[in-house]
């Protein structure tokens, strides 16, 4: 993997510095084969850039009036981030179904875009950072292990394989027309 073409493909864009740090140490695990590192920080990353979305998309036609000020700007921007992370009541924020329709019923993703997203959380996102081992195996393989020993054996291989899959996912999301924006808006 060419990590430095990766680095200064121009079509992946991140909304934050933070995100592109993320990216940059997936890639770095990646390359230092710490593949599952690699994946579970890209796991990571995968759910802001969509928490991130639904934060910020909804509240740039607000944001861009000028008769805001910074600080008007930035209390909008800090409700909107409160409300998805922890819930209007504080107890507990959007799943990340939740944020998936909020994001459909803005017209900033399809349904199908909004399909695969939420495919991609229960196939990979969750078991990733849940270690759910078997059920990876199971995905990745597309059979059961012959014995237990079979799925630390096969970590490595399991590993990189999703550091892969879930290292397109975020490219295809970062990169020009990840997101399928409503073009009637």
């Amino acid at each position: 993997m060419d990590i430095e073409k990766r680095i200064k493909d121009k079509r992946i864009k991140f909304s934050s510095y933070a995100e592109d740090k993320m990216y940059r140490e997936m890639l770095m695990n990646y390359e230092n084969k710490l593949f599952t590192t690699a994946a579970v920080m890209g796991s990571l990353l995968f759910e802001r850039i969509i928490t991130v979305r639904l934060i910020r998309e909804p509240s740039i036609p607000v944001v861009l009036l000028k008769d805001n000020t910074i600080n008007e700007q930035l209390s909008l921007l800090k409700i909107k981030e409160e409300e998805v992370i922890n819930g209007s009541t504080g107890k507990r924020g959007f799943s990340f179904k939740q944020i998936t329709t909020k994001l459909k019923d803005l017209n900033i993703i399809d349904t199908d875009k909004k399909n695969k997203l939420d495919s991609f959380y229960d196939t990979y996102r969750n078991p990733i950072l849940h270690h759910l081992s078997l059920r990876l195996f199971k995905t990745i393989f597309n059979r059961e292990p012959i014995h237990t020993f079979e799925l630390d054996s096969m970590h490595d291989e399991m590993y990189e394989r999703l550091a892969k899959i879930v290292l397109k996912e975020i490219e295809d999301l970062s990169s020009n027309g990840g997101f399928v924006v409503n073009k009637t808006k």
